[in-house]
């Protein structure tokens, strides 16, 4: 198990060495195979009575043009990173999480099932997570090494914007353009960039079909507020939107608005600042209140509503010391906003006057369990 502060959050435990079955070590628990089995290493073909260990998904350490030789030649540019891994090859084999004009991502990894990283989070239970909405991001490389997400890419090919495949990944021309998604978000982005930019791959198994859920957690939870609301809302008008998206989630106790006031920043307002944040689904968002808002990067995205649905943007949490519509009592002016977009999990703050917001205008918010 792994544990991080107060919260366990670990589905599997992986370690560096090759074992029996060309697998990392993998010590199935009540929530991912079979929980009788006891022997360490397992031998995965006759172990684990609901099926075998997951799937492994990791970020490339090396960059890519998008001229990759097609699916075909970025599959192999992933297989090879899995070869030369530090500390020795990674088992299994990869495909890149990438569409082309005729295949897409969901459809390259079929009926595989469960995929965790190279440090045993997990990643996604079904294809629509990994090619959607992943549970933690893919952020480690072959190496067992974080990669920072910011700013940092990924060739994947999905875009809401349209087609951008760089030429079905054959050409490296600067005037030609593929998706790409940040390495730390889903896959899911309307990010594009030239051909000729260097990119990360995603690598993932397909081979089997694993059983990978979330244990609970009493981690206090962190949700998108269901609806907008109006700059003008008081403190409290605030707050008591977000305890009543809450109890109407069935999520208990008593939560507050991420509504910055230079009287009463948030982090004022919460009774134990060194808490772990979850979202709905207990996935980890930070190990504690101060690594909620100091601008690290979060362990995942904020991207959940209290019904557990995602929310594709969440608008501003507030920064006291810029613009913040006289305190929130105008409808006048602007206010300059702190973002957490869905493919992200950075928090972007603009600089003052660059992208300010009327305060006419509504916005989504984030709401923490005190």
């Amino acid at each position: 198990m792994r544990r991080r502060g107060a919260y366990s959050v670990a589905i599997v435990l992986l370690s560096a060495g090759p074992v029996s079955c060309g697998r990392l070590n993998f010590e199935p628990t009540a929530t991912l195979g079979d929980a009788t089995t006891t022997d360490t290493p397992p031998d995965v073909a006759t172990d684990g009575a609901n099926g075998p260990a997951p799937n492994l998904a990791f970020v490339t350490a090396a960059t890519f043009t998008g001229d990759l030789g097609g699916l075909a030649g970025a599959d192999a540019a992933c297989n090879a990173a899995a070869a030369s891994a530090a500390g020795g090859p990674l088992p299994g084999t990869f495909r890149a999480l990438m569409a082309d004009s005729t295949t897409s991502i969901a459809a390259r990894f079929g009926t595989a099932r469960g995929w965790v990283d190279l440090q045993g989070r997990p990643i996604a239970r079904g294809v629509d997570e990994l090619s959607d909405r992943m549970l933690y991001p893919i952020d480690v490389d072959e190496n067992r090494t974080r990669i920072e997400a910011t700013q940092t890419e990924a060739w994947t090919g999905n875009n809401t914007l349209g087609p951008h495949y760089c030429s079905d990944w054959t050409t490296a021309l600067a005037a030609e353009t593929g998706g790409a998604s940040r390495v730390g978000g889903p896959i899911v982005t309307t990010v594009t960039t030239s051909c000729n930019t260097p990119q990360h791959l995603f690598c993932a198994e397909f081979a089997r079909t694993a059983i990978v859920t979330v244990p609970p957690s009493t981690a206090r939870v962190a949700f998108v507020l269901s609806h907008t609301l109006s700059p003008l809302a008081t403190m409290g008008d605030a707050d008591g939107e977000c305890q009543a998206d809450a109890v109407a989630n069935g999520l208990a106790g008593s939560f507050l608005a991420v509504q910055h006031r230079a009287s009463a920043p948030v982090q004022s307002r919460l009774l134990d600042i060194n808490a772990p944040w979850r979202r709905v689904d207990n996935i980890l968002l930070a190990p504690s209140g101060t690594a909620l808002f100091n601008g690290s990067s979060l362990d995942t995205f904020i991207n959940q509503m209290a019904d557990g649905q995602p929310s594709n943007f969440l608008m501003p949490s507030m920064d006291a010391t810029l613009a913040n519509c006289n305190e929130w009592t105008s409808g006048t002016g602007n206010f300059t906003f702190r973002t957490l977009q869905m493919n992200t999990r950075h928090w972007h703050t603009p600089s003052a006057g660059s992208a300010d917001i009327g305060c006419n205008l509504p916005f989504r918010i984030l709401c923490l369990q005190r």
